[in-house]
């Protein structure tokens, strides 16, 4: 159950077609406060996991990244706190909590493709729901932290048009304006037919 309950605090929930977020900012905030509730539910003997949920799963990812620079300057480092404390899919969950999202999904990112088997599922849904902005500093954090670009570990990772599609998608160069342009769309719908469908009749008549 407590697992389920992390679940929700990651994603944005859907009421009546609206995309509305399930958490909002603690009010008022004090992250002194949240660090030293958090390490006392860590620190001695037994864990409270209860005081870590009042915490981690009651602050926005903002205020858990403060939560979490002010832990890591006041008490040691959260991370490897949880990580030596707590055990299963709830310690999991929890270390991610505590990262920001740009850290978070480029740390996905990198699992996806790590992992004997590529997770095409995950690493589509990643990247293909990214603003440019977001996909940016994914691009930036993605090359400090792992020494080389997301571009070239998708390149060792994949391969043919679906490679081709998610490096263009991953350097951010999609047209986000709200403008509709019918003529463009057209187009589109052609090159995607002349290229799709209509390639792989031609390709079957042809066997």
């Amino acid at each position: 159950m407590k697992t389920l309950f992390i679940c929700l605090v990651l994603f944005s929930g859907i009421v009546l077609g609206q995309d509305l977020p399930t958490l909002f900012p603690a009010n008022p905030f004090d992250p002194n406060n949240d660090a030293a509730r958090l390490f006392d539910a860590i620190d001695g003997w037994g864990t409270d996991e209860d005081k870590i949920i009042s915490v981690l799963c009651y602050r926005t990812a903002s205020q858990r990244d403060v939560i979490t620079t002010t832990y890591n300057n006041q008490h040691g480092n959260l991370a490897n706190d949880l990580q030596s404390d707590l055990t299963g899919t709830f310690k999991t969950l929890t270390i991610m909590l505590t990262h920001g999202m740009i850290k978070f999904l480029s740390i996905e990112l990198h699992e996806t493709m790590a992992r004997p088997g590529t997770d095409e599922k995950s690493l589509t849904e990643i990247i293909m729901s990214r603003s440019n902005q977001e996909l940016s500093e994914i691009r930036t954090f993605f090359l400090d932290y792992y020494g080389h670009t997301l571009v070239s570990e998708i390149e060792g990772d994949t391969s043919g048009a679906y490679q081709q599609l998610l490096i263009q998608m991953a350097e951010g160069l999609r047209d986000e304006s709200t403008f509709l342009n019918m003529t463009a769309v057209e187009k589109d719908v052609d090159d995607l037919y002349e290229g799709g469908i209509l390639a792989y009749l031609l390709n079957q008549m042809q066997r």
